[in-house]
């Protein structure tokens, strides 16, 4: 399949050399002889075709319009809704192209009349013969047919744009070397010469003038595999062939997102449509975390080969990016950090997949739809996920082994307006999974849905229902032996003036993992606006936890009442707010743990004042705890006061203002702040400027102590003349302690580039870039260095154009990187 997709994109790019070649659709054939085409005569003509037995609506558009996809516009124009309802010897008025584009465009019957009125206005009618026999055996008709019809006439340059491809691709190749100095190098550390190539086509346009084409390739020796995309598409029909994430819409219990390799058909017309899926299964999505252990690496991931490029890796909740920050081996699922030590209270998260390799699963999945009424839409849905059964049972080592699995899920669906109240939908779904294929094992479940939506004068009404039985599974979904049962609604009532009321509730039992939780939710709002006077609110809140686990430590049983007020205010150029809210949680078993929250909530902002806005906040939260147990929770108060401002006299200068302050009793104090400059006095000069101070509470050695983090940085890009450009950044970032002032950690970076162009074919660009970064070592009492790494890079790159079909690409960098470690060991301190 992935050789099929080269020979596609060669094939797709057959009509941009094909201009010159008489094709259907070639101007030179489309004229008929002895006549004078309709689109040079001033008097306006409709066509009229009687139905004929034998006929298609495709084979009626392709006739006489020379577009067999405009076959629904033209029942629009007509006034038909269901295509199934034309019988022999019925008249289709046949308008122009363009009318039929206005057709395609307009939102309702009404739209609709108007254009057929103006197009008919003062326009002479004229009937056209019956179709030539074996028509239909042909999507393309023969030139000699296009002379005997009398066709609406397509412009040139209509006929040249409706093949207009354009194929663009990029290959790099990549020559590294590296060598390690200073003693033995590292286990992660790989000295040599090592070549990368990669490959990335593009190819987007369209072909037939309605078809339009999107793809793309690209090819890497670092992936596992290629990657592809090839779509085709037109206003009601898309074929998508290579990687994608396999769903079917409107479904709840059928098939949740499934990466997959295959093809997707889509069609949705105005009655009726549906999607096939064939493809094999990519990947299984996985999540992993762990703390460092004072090393950059490797850490090795639990599931692997991992699918190229699915990876997500954080720090701290912080994304880092690949080959910039670290190294990542998609065959071992191997981890290397670049820039800094892991250590071990920094947790590490990676979100990935990883490939299925045992067997060669496969997917199909189908939904088919229709809608015989305007009021009413039946849907059926099939997926099918199975390994074969030649593959037999695979031994994985240490004594495990992979047995070949089959899953089915067959589903259908049901939703219908009511006149005068709204909506009710449904679904049903089937499931039977076997976790081995080679027995005649399986187990079988499933699954019902029912939802209502609508209104009864002012009151508007929710209500659904959902079951599943234990053994219930979809593909892609949750584990087995989930056994849901939810039910729940919702009311609110409008009157259109300046109150509303609502209330909803929802029950909730379910059995994961061999445990049964049980939440009952309910709400009740109420709120009053009047024009002339301050708008409130009130709300109810109150929910049920509970679970049957035999674990004390997992054992939940309580329940939360929660009242809510609010007042706002809003004028002309500020709004204001104040909310306050009372919480209290009670555990109903033994140890009758309990808290009860307070908070005050104060707001403010400023609207409407182009140069300046300013916004403030003010948050105090007070818990009381009480219980028997030595788990219940201490007493403690947190305040927090939010100040943003942004001034912006013109659009050349700005200053933003971000400072918030947190007082906690258990926690400590912090405090953040954030000033950006951004000045641009003359065209030729622009310069950004950044600081940020924080102060969290952070672990040093085996104690929470008050830490900094200041961060300066800074870009200063000036242009002196249009062809060459000079850019500087420099940023520098370093931590502490509040208290003492010790430092832990420092970062610095200086960056600069320069650009400059000789014409338009041939550009330059010269970047250097020095890094260094020291970490002390937060268990000694001194504070001393401990890690020392820097980091100098110079690269040069250039393009050259030859035409706006070709260019290239060269790029040659140097980089050198020293890093110093000392180990300390400490006793009694």
């Amino acid at each position: 399949m992935k050789k099929a997709i080269l020979i596609t994109f060669c094939v797709l790019c057959f009509p941009v050399l094909s201009h010159a070649v008489a094709l259907p659709g070639d101007p030179a054939l489309l004229e008929p002889m002895g006549t004078t085409p309709v689109a040079q005569t001033q008097e306006k003509v409709l066509f009229a075709y009687t139905i004929r037995p034998g006929d298609t609506l495709w084979d009626i558009a392709k006739w006489v319009l020379k577009d067999p996809f405009q076959w629904p516009e033209m029942l629009k124009y007509n006034y038909i809704e269901n295509p199934d309802l034309i019988y022999p010897g019925d008249r289709l008025i046949v308008p122009s192209p363009d009318v039929l584009e206005q057709v395609r465009q307009a939102r309702d019957v009404r739209e609709i009349a108007a254009i057929r009125k103006a197009a008919e206005s003062g326009a002479r009618v004229e009937e056209l013969q019956p179709l030539p026999e074996g028509l239909s055996r042909s999507l393309s008709p023969t030139a000699s047919e296009l002379v005997r019809v009398p066709l609406y006439e397509t412009k040139e340059e209509d006929d040249e744009r409706s093949s207009d491809l354009k194929l663009s691709g990029r290959k790099n190749i990549t020559l590294e070397c590296r060598e390690y100095k200073g003693g033995t190098s590292p286990n992660y550390f790989s000295s040599g010469y090592t070549r990368r190539e990669s490959l990335n086509l593009t190819l987007s346009g369209q072909i037939m003038k309605t078809i339009k084409v999107e793809g793309e390739f690209y090819q890497s020796d670092q992936s596992l595999e290629n990657t592809y995309m090839l779509k085709l598409s037109t206003d009601r029909m898309e074929l998508l062939l290579g990687d994608f994430s396999a769903t079917l819409p409107d479904t709840e219990f059928v098939l949740e997102n499934r990466n997959i390799s295959g093809g997707r058909f889509t069609a949705d017309f105005a009655s009726s449509g549906g999607i096939a899926i064939v493809g094999a299964s990519k990947g299984i999505d996985r999540y992993e975390k762990f703390y460092g252990d004072r090393t950059q690496g490797p850490y090795y991931l639990a599931n692997a080969p991992v699918v190229f490029g699915s990876e997500m890796i954080m720090l701290n909740k912080n994304k880092l990016i690949r080959g910039t920050e670290y190294e990542f081996d998609y065959f071992s699922g191997r981890i290397i950090f670049l820039k800094q030590v892991v250590d071990d209270v920094t947790l590490v998260e990676v979100i990935y997949e990883s490939r299925q390799t045992i067997y060669p699963r496969s997917l199909y999945a189908a939904r088919l739809w229709s809608k015989p009424f305007s009021w009413l839409r039946l849907a059926g849905s099939m997926v099918r996920e199975e390994d074969p059964e030649e593959a037999g049972v695979v031994d994985v080592g240490v004594g495990n082994t992979l047995t070949p699995i089959g899953h089915w899920v067959l589903g259908t669906d049901v939703q219908s307006e009511i006149p005068g109240f709204g909506k009710v939908s449904g679904e049903f779904a089937f499931s039977r999974y076997q976790a081995n294929r080679l027995v005649s094992d399986k187990t079988e479940g499933q699954a019902l849905k029912a939802a209502a939506t609508g209104s009864i004068g002012p009151v508007g009404m929710k209500g659904y229902y959902r079951k599943t039985s234990p053994d219930f599974m979809r593909v892609g979904g949750s584990e087995q032996g989930s056994d849901l049962f939810n039910y729940g609604g919702s009311a609110d009532f409008k009157t259109g003036g300046p109150y509303t009321l609502a209330g909803a509730y929802d029950y909730k039992e379910v059995l994961q993992n061999g445990i049964r939780e049980l939440t009952q939710q309910s709400s009740v709002q109420a709120r009053v606006f009047p024009q002339a006077w301050p708008s409130w609110g009130y709300e109810y809140f109150f929910l049920d936890e509970q679970n049957d686990a035999q674990e004390s430590s997992r054992k939940l049983d309580h329940e939360t009442i929660r009242h809510t007020g609010i007042v706002g205010v809003e004028q002309d150029y500020y709004a204001a707010s104040i909310r306050g809210e009372q919480e209290k949680r009670e555990g109903k078993l033994a140890d009758r743990n309990s808290a009860q929250t307070r908070r005050l909530e104060i707001s403010a902002n400023s609207k409407n004042l182009s140069w300046l806005t300013m916004s403030g906040l003010f948050n105090y939260q007070r818990v009381d705890a009480s219980g028997d147990s030595l788990a219940a929770l201490e007493d403690y108060a947190v305040t927090k006061v939010k100040v943003n401002g942004a001034f912006k006299p013109s659009e050349r200068y700005s200053l933003t203002l971000a400072n918030e302050w947190v007082w906690d009793e258990a926690y400590g104090s912090t405090r953040t702040l954030d000033t950006k400059l951004n000045l641009r006095p003359i065209d030729t000069i622009r310069l950004d400027a950044d600081y940020t101070w924080e102060t969290l509470q952070s672990l040093v050695g085996s104690v929470y102590q008050p830490v900094y983090t200041q961060t300066a940085s800074g870009q200063l890009e000036i242009t002196p003349w249009q062809p060459l450009s000079v850019r500087l950044s420099p940023s520098l970032r370093w931590t502490g302690l509040a208290q003492g002032g010790g430092l832990l950690n420092k970062t610095r970076t200086d960056l600069g580039t320069v650009k400059w162009a000789q014409m338009a074919q041939l550009t330059h660009e010269l970047e250097g870039k020095r890094e260094l970064y020291i970490l002390t070592d937060s268990t000694d009492p001194g504070l001393r260095f401990q890690t020392e790494q820097e980091t100098r890079k110079a690269a040069y790159a250039a393009r050259i154009v030859f035409s706006n079909a070709l260019s290239g690409d060269a790029k040659a960098s140097y980089e050198q990187f020293q890093k110093t470690e000392l180990q300390f060991i400490f006793s009694g301190v």
